[in-house]
């Protein structure tokens, strides 16, 4: 596989790159993107930017990169844990039967 995905999502006037097989989240009425694992590429017809691994950005003129805590009130974060709660018991019943 590739280190650099040939995969470009458009949105809005900002074209965005994912390498290295990114985990993004894109919050559409915050215009805000989110990047849990790896890192993702911007650009934008003023500026560019590289989003690094737990770093958000405001898809804005300004292109502004802050940090995030992934485990406090993350939509995403609390799926995952939930869905690997829900099947923490059925994996120990069929563990236990083998």
């Amino acid at each position: 596989m590739p280190e650099h995905p040939s995969i470009v999502i458009v949105y809005r006037d900002y074209e965005i790159r994912p390498v290295k097989h990114s985990l993004m989240e894109f919050v559409a009425d915050k215009d805000q993107l989110k990047v849990y694992k790896r890192e993702a590429g911007i650009v934008s017809p003023a500026t560019r930017a590289t989003v690094n691994q737990d770093r958000e950005v405001t898809l804005n003129s300004a292109l502004i990169l802050s940090k995030f805590c992934e485990k406090e009130g993350d939509d995403l974060y609390d799926w995952t844990r939930y869905r690997k709660e829900s099947h923490a018991p059925l994996c120990f019943k069929v563990g236990s039967r083998l």
